[in-house]
């Protein structure tokens, strides 16, 4: 997988921000408040960014409090299934290892995760990965599909 070569160690994760407020984007869907729905939808995609950010920042703190970052050995971007090249049957696998019904998370047999606002993820550590570019957190500047919905941000001079 594209982002994982030389990696050493993968940290696996799940976030959730819970079902209720799935819930909640529907029950507005049903009585037509199509604004506070799409308000809501949006506001729920962050939260989940902003856990996985957050989750992703204790990972490395603890595996450099763990002096796993001494050698050379070094954590990369991280990375979700059914992003760039990574295939999203790693779903699958990633649920396999991880308790994630533990704090509320199901995946389907399309390998869909609920509740819609989870979060499954990767990040690759090794001594002998490949050097990402400085601006790696931009995924945007590492993709070189044309047809993209998303602005495609300039790289930092």
């Amino acid at each position: 997988v594209e982002g994982f070569s030389g990696a050493e160690v993968i940290a696996l994760g799940v976030v959730t921000v819970g079902a209720a407020i799935d819930e909640e984007i529907k029950v507005c869907g049903r009585r037509e408040e199509l604004f506070l729905a799409t308000i809501l939808d949006a506001y729920a995609s962050e939260m989940a960014e902003a856990a996985v950010e957050k989750v992703d920042e204790v990972i490395r703190r603890e595996a450099a409090a763990l002096s796993l970052f001494s050698g050379g050995f070094a954590g990369r971007m991280r990375r979700s299934p059914g992003y760039g090249r990574w295939e999203i049957a790693a779903q699958a696998d990633i649920f396999g290892r991880l308790p994630a019904g533990e704090i509320g998370v199901a995946l389907n047999s399309s390998l869909v995760m609920s509740p819609g606002k989870s979060v499954s993820f990767g990040i690759p550590f090794g001594r002998k990965m490949p050097e990402e570019p400085a601006n790696a957190a931009n995924i945007c500047s590492l993709c070189a599909k044309t047809d993209c919905r998303t602005p495609r941000k300039e790289k930092a001079p």
